[in-house]
Formats: C-alpha cells, structure tokens, sequence
C-alpha cells in the first residue's frame, strides 16, 4: 500500500510548523556512496532501537570537499554486550560486522585476543554510506524521514 502524504494536512489546507519542534538527533541525510571519515570517538550504549541490546557508537567527522565536509556521523555496530567498571569494555564475538571490520583496519599484524575499538581512532576511514528508505517492516518512509546509515568499513584511506 502506497501512502499519500498529500492527506497529511490540516482540514483547512495550511501547514502547521510551529507547534511542533523535530529532533533530528544523528539521523543526517548526505549522497549514498564511499566516504572518508576520521573516527574521533566511541561510547558503548544499550538501546531499544533497530536489534535492542548493546551497540557500539563510534562518532566520526566527515572529509568531503563539499557542504557536508566536518558533519559528524555516526557508525552503530551491535556488540555482545559490556563489562568492567561502569560498562568500559565491550565484548565482542568472532562473527560480528565489527569484529571483521576492526581486524580489516587494523591489518595482517591483526589478532582476535588483541583486538582494540581503539584502532579506529585518528584514522581516516573508507566508509560505505546508504540511505535508510524503509522502516523495519518493509514500509516506504516518506522521504523527510530518509536518513543515511554507515553501511561498512571498507578499511583505511592512505
């Protein structure tokens, strides 16, 4: 079922934008394509959105020779969950996307009991971005809801 937004206005025709206030939080919308990021931090955080549980946050700065040059994004991977004093290490498992990913960044010196979140930090990334159309139920978003997502590492920009 296709929906019209065309309906999504007040009886009389007008378009209300006072009353509401959007936040917009880190859903950015930027072109689909490969990017170059520089990671400048991570926090693990337990959410309730997209798979619920343990995520790792890694906040990253955009390098574009455009408008959206110095945006933040951000990449979300699930993890296994936290341990240590007040949830500092997270714990990963060999299968997950960003197991693979650190171990790609960090080379062929890379080892599973040594492996670091860390590892991101400083450097300038190869990222896969896409835009996020539908919602987890296969419905189309209406396209002011669009956002762009970090779909991969693809390793680091020499």
């Amino acid at each position: 079922m296709m929906l019209n937004y065309d309906n999504l206005r007040s009886s009389s025709g007008e378009i209300y934008d006072d009353d509401v206030e959007v936040d917009f939080g880190d859903k950015r919308k930027i072109p689909e394509g490969e990017f170059i990021v520089e990671c400048i931090s991570h926090e693990s955080v337990k959410v309730n959105f997209g798979v619920a549980g343990y995520k790792i946050k890694f906040s990253c700065k955009l390098i574009t020779n455009d408008e959206n040059n110095g945006l933040l994004i951000n990449i979300w991977r699930n993890i296994q969950g936290v341990t240590g004093v007040h949830g500092k290490k997270i714990i990963l498992t060999p299968l997950l996307k960003i197991t693979g990913e650190l171990l790609n960044v960090k080379g062929p010196e890379a080892r599973l009991d040594k492996i670091s979140a860390r590892w991101l930090y400083g450097k300038k990334l190869r990222v896969h971005v896409k835009t996020v159309t539908h919602d987890r139920n296969g419905d189309p978003r209406h396209p002011e809801q669009h956002y762009s997502v970090v779909y991969s590492i693809k390793g680091v920009h020499i």
